[in-house]
C-alpha cells in the first residue's frame, strides 16, 4: 500500500524501503543500539515494515510483527530528526493503524519517552503489567 502526503509517502513495500537508512538510525538508537545489519533486514523482512519515504528518501520507519489474526507489536518507530516536528511521525502511525491487515487485532507498544504520543492514538496502559514476562534473546 502507499499513502500520499504532499511531497512525503508511507508505504509497506519492502522493496522501497532503504535497509542501510533503517539500520543506520537503529543501530544507534537507545532502544537497538548496535544491532547488526543482518538482523535489522530479517526484522524488517519477518514483520510487516513501513517506510516514510519523502521523495525515493526512506526517513522514518516502524514495523509491525504479528500474526494478523489476534495480535501485534508496534516496533522501531522513528522518523529522522531533521523531519521530526511535521507531524509524520503521527501520520505514519495513523497509516499504520489504517492498514487493511491490521483491522481487528490488539496492537501493543513499549515505549520510554513517547506515552502521550501513543495515547493519542488510543494505546492505553496494559491493565495488568505484572503477566508479561521477557527472555531477552541476546541479539545486539
Amino acid at each position: 500500500m502507499r499513502w500520499t502526503k504532499g511531497e512525503f509517502s508511507v508505504v509497506d513495500d519492502m522493496s522501497l524501503i532503504d535497509v542501510d537508512a533503517v539500520h543506520a538510525f537503529l543501530s544507534q538508537s537507545y532502544w537497538a543500539k548496535g544491532r547488526s545489519r543482518m538482523v535489522v533486514q530479517l526484522a524488517m523482512e519477518r514483520s510487516l515494515p513501513f517506510g516514510l519515504l519523502h521523495g525515493d528518501r526512506t526517513v522514518g520507519f516502524a514495523r509491525v510483527i504479528t500474526d494478523f489474526a489476534v495480535f501485534g507489536t508496534v516496533e522501531d518507530v522513528f522518523v529522522l530528526p531533521e523531519f521530526q516536528g511535521r507531524g509524520l511521525g503521527g501520520w505514519m502511525l495513523e497509516c499504520i493503524l489504517a492498514h487493511p491487515a491490521l483491522q481487528g487485532i490488539d496492537l501493543i507498544v513499549a515505549t520510554r519517552k513517547a506515552r502521550g504520543f501513543y495515547e493519542h492514538f488510543g494505546f492505553k496502559p496494559l491493565r495488568d503489567k505484572n503477566q508479561y514476562m521477557l527472555r531477552a534473546g541476546g541479539h545486539p
